[in-house]
Formats: C-alpha cells, structure tokens, sequence
C-alpha cells in the first residue's frame, strides 16, 4: 500500500462549483489522500458525471447516511483517513498557491498540531478583503510562547496539519451538529496536543458567503442554544486542562449574551452547566463588573431552586 502523507478532508453540501475550485488548489499526489463527503446534496447522485475533477487520481468520494452536519461528513472523512497528518477545508474556501512546500517543511516534526496563517476574502470577489474570522489572527500571533490561545479559542479545524495519532489515540470526533459542530474538535485537538507550532505562512483562504452558516450568528433560539452547550464543553474543558486565559474574553460571553435576550432561564439551565473554575471566569467576564447583571442572576438562581423544591413535593 502506498504511503499517505497527507489527508485533507472536505465536507461539501450543494456548493459545487465552488467545490471545485477547491480541489484544483490541492495538487494530484499520490502522497496526499483526499476525501470529499457529501452531506446528501440534492442531486448528488450526478456530480461524477457532471465534474470530471471528482474522478481525479487519489480521490475518494463519499456520501453521509444523514444530512445536516459537516460534522457528520468529517467523521466519515476521519473513518477513512490514511495520512500521518489530517487537514481539513471547507468546499466553498481553498488553499494558497504553493502551500504543499510549507507542509512538507512539517512532514517529519515532532509537533502534534502544526498551525498555520490564513486570508479572507469575499468569495463573489476574491480580490475584495473579507473580516470573516480575521479576529482569531493577532490573538494566534501575540500567544506563541504559552500557545494557549491557539490550544482553546481558535474554533475552527482550517489551516491546522493535525497527527492522526493523536486523533486516534483520544477518539477525538466531530460533534454531529448543524451549527458549531468543529469547536469542540478543535478544542480536544488543542488540549491533547503534547506539542503546538504557530507558522507565520499563509495556506489557506476563508470565502466569505452571504448565506453560509455563519452569515447570521445565533439568529435563531435552536442555534444559540446549540452553541451555548457546545461552548460551554468547550470552556469546561480548557478549564479541566488550565488551558485558558482570563484577560481575553472567551467565546461563550457573546454566544450567552445572545441567549440572556433571548430566554433567561434557558440561560441559567446552561449556566448550571458550567464546572467551578469555568463558572467563575464566566460570572467574571459575563457581568464585567455591571451589579445588575449579578443581580439579576443571583434574582434567577434562588427562584429557579425555590421552583425546582415545589415540583419535588
């Protein structure tokens, strides 16, 4: 059997064209494994006869039993992944030009997660500068030593060259979610980590849609509540690792600012949810010192256990 160097995985729902516009940026090798998912796109069934660049060499196509979660389309990805070091991209963004050079600078470190530099730009027009995730960029920079930030708060799987090892070893998997279904992924990537590199080079480019998922964040009740949970395993989990930073704010804060609007005691349902230490960072950065907002948790908290007493009886 020959060697897999690399296998990058792509989920992929009824975007097409852009689809293949990422697969012409990754170079055909024999050493580099890809593997597009589809996520049950309508009309599916016809894309090898339609685009010839699914039958490229050293591609494998595969289809999810169950629509509606790139998470799900990544585990089944990672099921069939062969290669020493596992990327991931998403169909509608790609790789920079020349971008295998740096990773084969990387083929044999000793490093656990190798994390690289990224571009946004909007995707109708890709000479246009997009914001889209551009947060994330000086915090990754201005972290190298202690790594942290890149270990806990950097949500997404793109632009990372990954040992398979190491996700092997801690069954680490996608949570099979529509929304935020790579935080946790990323977050169990970074703990685990023995050894995190931050490299300075561009690889990868963000495409920034009107309609992709993350276009209206939290707009809806399901949503919000679905990355409050995913946040808060999150938080929990880099608290368990003391991998966390109390001077920048984590990403729960704003995901449960949405939520405090939205249904205050689904808010302190998910509060509950916090372990001591992440409690105590959230309290500290959620009320950010503002007496009403403590207030009126402390309102929320003996209420809802004076309810809950009265429905034991």
């Amino acid at each position: 059997m020959e060697k897999i160097n690399f296998t990058i995985i792509i989920p992929h729902y009824n975007i097409p064209d852009l689809l293949m516009r990422c697969l012409k940026s990754i170079p055909i090798r024999e050493d580099i494994q890809v593997i597009v998912v589809d996520d049950c796109s309508p009309n599916a069934e016809t894309y090898k006869l339609t685009y010839p660049e699914l039958s490229r060499p050293f591609l494998e196509y595969y289809s999810t039993v169950k629509g509606g979660s790139a998470g799900r389309a990544r585990n089944v990805g990672l099921d069939h992944a062969r290669g020493k070091w596992i990327l991931f991209a998403d169909a509608d963004d790609f790789f920079e030009n020349g971008f295998m050079s740096t990773l084969n600078s990387y083929l044999n470190s000793e490093a656990d997660v190798v994390i690289f530099d990224y571009r946004s730009v909007l995707s109708d027009n890709l000479s246009i500068p997009s914001e889209r995730d551009n947060s994330h960029r000086p915090f990754l920079h201005n972290y190298p030593k202690s790594d942290i930030y890149a270990r806990s708060y950097f949500p997404c799987p793109i632009a990372k060259m990954i040992k398979k090892s190491l996700v092997e070893k801690h069954g680490i998997r996608f949570d099979e979610t529509k929304w935020s279904n790579d935080f946790y992924f990323s977050v169990s990537v970074g703990c685990h980590a023995a050894n995190i590199i931050i490299d300075s080079h561009v690889i990868y480019v963000i495409c920034e849609r009107n309609t992709s998922l993350t276009s209206n964040f939290c707009g809806s009740y399901d949503e919000n509540k679905v990355r409050a949970e995913v946040a808060i395993r999150c938080l929990n989990l880099s608290c368990e690792n003391n991998y966390i930073l109390r001077e920048i704010k984590h990403p729960l804060i704003d995901i449960m600012r949405k939520m405090w609007k939205k249904d205050k005691w689904c808010f302190l349902k998910l509060y509950l949810s916090l372990s001591p230490i992440s409690e105590d960072i959230f309290y500290n950065q959620f009320c950010n010192g503002a007496r009403w907002k403590r207030k009126t948790i402390m309102f929320l908290f003996r209420h809802y256990f004076i309810l809950q007493k009265r429905l034991n009886k």
